[in-house]
């Protein structure tokens, strides 16, 4: 499913153009200790993106698909494990095999494998870390295992992971079962060892990174105030767990609150037997994993108070499985008669099938019939289009200017180079030296560009020159435009 169509169901955005750039210098020898920036200037994650996809793009040579199919591919590692969880998880094989089949259907779990970024990462080491803590009772060695884990998943999602060691920490002796010291120094082990690059870089780089986090306890320039956080952090944070369930479909809006109420069933049941022996310890895990980052996420008044969805990518393995542990507690709530007991049936059967008909809708608009004229088919047609110009123009210089709205243009910078690389050609100049007779403008979504940025980038980008050609690829303006002597 992830796999079809993907020519048309990828994106090449920002972050994408700065990972290929990257691994394209680490590929020319400079080796790295650190990866991609934080929300917080000066703080970067750790390197782990960049080397787990080297190999794709040495095999692929620097090709856009290559590195996307070998993200596709490490993200479908999480599917077995969802299998194993679900039949952990549910003595009924019925709910067992709809929970592992929904958790790697729903639109959460596709858009979470699709998306190339660092967050992709997150979806199997969560899954794998959930694993390792339930058999931790088992071996001090898997909870070293399951910390390993989630320090890794903090090169993949900071502000996500970073909520769960505290919790996890503090939980040691009811996951062992016992309090014994060598559990916390082998943990934090665990922890320290994925973040030794860090530390290398920090110290090679005068504590740069300790400063910025030093810096950052003090500085409230980036926080909003208490009363704005606590009056629209619960509706973000509903928000973004409805997308990572349901995607974004206004449809199916009015099922929101049955699904939440039914996931909070579900946790509910799982709290009131805490105590209780009969209650299996997974489910009390899984019911930890799936509560530990929220009341951070309602502490946490950084990025100026934006919470988006890829914060919580990954978290969609953890509320599912209560969702239907809520429908199971349904049929026992309304066993006392037949007739209760049929409703209650008809009413799993109809959430099973909307969530069905959500995850084949989702998959159809995203990757079956995309209509995506921003994604890596329609840039990488616009690169040729202009090398096509250029074959015809023949340009005393090859300049190409690119405006983004976000200034960004690293995408851009990074696929007219793979193109040249791949046809043993010369890749453009992005910036004019004034002695071009003709050069070429690329324009992201101009019909959105707001006029404050982009009429000001334009009116210097044309200067001296006249429009001699223009057309469409997508949400791609192309120009050219020849000097006026």
């Amino acid at each position: 499913m992830r796999f079809w169509n993907f020519q048309n169901s990828l994106y090449f955005i920002y972050d994408q153009g700065r990972d290929a750039v990257a691994m394209q210098r680490i590929a020319q020898g400079h080796f790295v200790l650190v990866g991609p920036t934080t929300g917080i200037n000066g703080l970067f994650l750790g390197p782990l993106w960049w080397y787990i996809n080297l190999p794709a793009f040495l095999i692929g040579g620097g090709n856009p698909y290559t590195i996307a199919l070998w993200d596709i591919a490490i993200s479908c590692l999480a599917i077995p494990l969802f299998w194993w969880v679900s039949h952990t998880l549910f003595q009924k094989k019925f709910f067992a095999l709809i929970s592992a089949i929904f958790l790697a259907i729903i639109p959460g779990s596709i858009h979470a494998s699709i998306f190339v970024w660092n967050p992709l990462l997150s979806v199997p080491l969560m899954m794998a870390a959930l694993i390792s803590f339930y058999k931790s009772r088992e071996s001090r060695t898997w909870l070293a295992l399951g910390f390993f884990l989630i320090a890794l998943t903090l090169q993949s999602e900071f502000a996500y992971a970073i909520f769960f060691l505290p919790a996890l920490f503090f939980s040691i002796p009811w996951i062992r079962q016992k309090f014994d010291l060598r559990d916390f120094f082998v943990s934090g082990l665990s922890v320290g060892v994925t973040l030794l690059p860090q530390l290398l870089f920090d110290i090679r780089n005068h504590f740069l990174m300790t400063q910025t986090v030093l810096k950052s306890l003090h500085d409230s320039s980036n926080s909003v105030s208490w009363t704005q956080q606590f009056t629209q952090r619960p509706h973000q944070l509903l928000d973004t767990g409805a997308e990572i369930l349901i995607g974004r479909n206004p449809q199916f809006s009015w099922f929101i609150p049955i699904l939440f109420l039914v996931i909070l069933l579900g946790f509910t049941v799982i709290v009131k037997n805490i105590r209780s022996k009969n209650e299996p310890y997974i489910w009390k895990l899984l019911a930890l994993f799936a509560f530990a980052p929220y009341p951070f996420f309602l502490l946490w008044r950084g990025n100026h108070g934006y919470f988006f969805w890829y914060y919580i990518s990954c978290h969609f393995m953890f509320l599912l499985p209560l969702f239907f542990r809520g429908l199971e507690e349904i049929i026992r709530i309304f066993s006392f008669t037949k007739v209760s007991k049929q409703a209650a049936l008809i009413f799993i059967a109809l959430c099973i099938a909307v969530m069905s008909l959500i995850s084949a809708t989702h998959w159809y608009s995203v990757i079956f019939a995309p209509i995506n004229n921003a994604g890596t088919a329609k840039m990488l047609s616009a690169v040729q289009t202009i090398y096509d110009w250029k074959n015809q123009d023949h340009p005393s210089e090859f300049t190409v200017r690119t405006y983004t709205a976000n200034v960004y243009t690293e995408q851009y910078d990074y696929l007219f180079s793979w193109y040249a690389k791949s046809h043993h050609i010369s890749p453009p100049s992005t910036v004019l030296s004034g002695k071009e007779d003709t050069w070429y403008i690329v324009i992201e979504s101009r019909d959105a560009a707001q006029k404050f940025f982009f009429d000001p980038w334009y009116k210097d980008a044309t200067k001296n020159g006249q429009r001699t050609r223009q057309t469409q690829v997508g949400v791609l303006t192309l120009e050219t435009w020849k000097r006026i002597k």
